[in-house]
């Protein structure tokens, strides 16, 4: 889906990859700090399934789509639909 100006409207399955494979392949690549660019990192690099819930990853996740939201939400209410 593509708005009227041609930029993307939703992300693509690109967007997706590109997180998946910077979680994946930062610690081989020598590039550590780039897994913290990837919501996978903190997901599941505290083993969720082994240690638990990791709360202050999942607030790091919350806090990052709220901003997310509200950059949406400003960006959404400065549209001109006149112009």
């Amino acid at each position: 889906m593509q708005a009227a100006g041609g930029g993307g409207v939703v992300p693509r399955g690109g967007d997706a990859l590109l997180g998946w494979a910077a979680h994946t392949f930062a610690g081989q690549l020598g590039a550590d700090w780039a897994a913290y660019l990837s919501p996978f990192h903190y997901h599941i690099g505290g083993e969720p399934l082994k240690h638990g819930m990791q709360w202050a990853d999942a607030g790091i996740l919350a806090g990052a789509s709220a901003v997310l939201v509200a950059a949406g939400t400003y960006r959404f209410n400065l549209r001109d639909l006149n112009g």
